[in-house]
């Protein structure tokens, strides 16, 4: 009876002693693309410019972004960003229409526009979002 029991148990030993010997050997798997800012240089670059990843990405690390990615953003020398060209003709049409409203709003005189509404303080950041959410002209623009 004893030598059955070994019999039935020593397989799952080896088993248990293999997994143990093997598990520390074993790599995590590394990412293929393990950044977000790539640094590109050579092919006659007299310096290297620099390609932030792609937004298409459902990491929330590319949202949240510090202080010091804006900062070089100021300081870069030039900020392309991606637009859809299916979606310029609607854009071109509204930034028309918002270039009228600006030229009609600055072509009055100051003495019409000027109200005790003019002096209060209205929270813009709901507004800023949608506008960066849906209008890439206007975050070129504020690039």
């Amino acid at each position: 009876m004893r030598s059955t029991r070994l019999w039935f148990c020593a397989p799952a030993i080896v088993f248990l002693l293999l997994l143990a010997i093997s598990s520390p050997a074993q790599r995590r798997a590394e990412k293929k693309y393990p950044a977000l800012l790539w640094e590109i240089t050579g092919n006659g670059l007299k310096k290297p410019s620099y390609l932030f990843g792609t937004m298409h990405v459902s990491s929330k690390l590319v949202f949240h972004l510090s202080d010091s990615f804006y900062l070089d953003i100021r300081n870069a020398d030039v900020v392309a960003l991606e637009l859809d060209p299916q979606l310029w003709q609607d854009q071109l049409f509204r930034f028309e229409n918002l270039q009228s409203n600006l030229r009609f709003y600055t072509q009055g005189a100051p003495a019409d526009l000027l109200t005790e509404r003019s002096f209060q303080l209205e929270r813009y950041e709901d507004r800023l979002k949608a506008a960066l959410s849906e209008e890439p002209t206007v975050i070129n623009g504020l690039l």
